[in-house]
């Protein structure tokens, strides 16, 4: 069975409509968005589900806070689920999860 046997996780359009709400959104920096876009349909669901915006932006040589600013862009654009997490310094274990960054106050 191929991924393609199986089909698409979303629906084209609805991915098209969001990407096209980033590039709104973000208009100057077109070329961040291709590179996410591309990144978003090339990756294994695996590194998609724990990106992180920091480690994104060293494994793409890009500024750190140019990507994050990206990704909350395309988390406002319906593109991307942001949570925040607690880590424990010693285990380095997630101690609680948010969804917003008000919550985590």
């Amino acid at each position: 069975m191929t991924v393609n046997d199986i089909g698409p996780a979303i629906s084209e359009p609805s991915f098209q409509e969001r990407l096209n709400r980033l590039r709104a959104s973000y208009a100057n920096h077109d070329d961040l968005v291709r590179e996410l876009e591309a990144f978003v349909r090339q990756a294994p669901d695996d590194q998609i589900v724990r990106i992180n915006p920091i480690q994104y932006a060293v494994d793409h040589g890009r500024d750190e806070a140019e990507v994050i600013d990206l990704f909350l862009h395309a988390r406002k654009a319906g593109l991307l689920i942001m949570e925040w997490h607690y880590v424990c310094g010693g285990c380095v274990m997630i101690i609680e999860s948010f969804h917003t960054l008000n919550a985590a106050g």
